[in-house]
């Protein structure tokens, strides 16, 4: 008889027959979901630099331009 709780909450004690031969089974280390967490903060983190990056650029080019303006002679 089964235990009483959903299927995915428990383990199956042998190799399931599509799990690949060459992986071991249980699978070793943290589950692939912390895996991705931990590689998706890193491409926020890259995402959050380029954008900081790109305003930094942005307000340095308007303030350049507004300077490089206001310097013309009879404007």
């Amino acid at each position: 008889m089964r235990p009483p709780g959903p299927p995915w909450g428990r383990r199956p004690r042998q190799r399931p027959p599509w799990w690949p031969e060459s992986e071991p089974w249980p699978p070793q280390g943290p589950p692939s979901w912390v895996r991705g967490r931990l590689r998706g903060r890193r491409f926020l983190l890259a995402v959050a630099l380029f954008a900081a990056v790109l305003t930094l650029l942005v307000a340095t080019g308007a303030a350049l331009a507004y300077l490089l303006i206001r310097a013309v002679p009879g404007s």
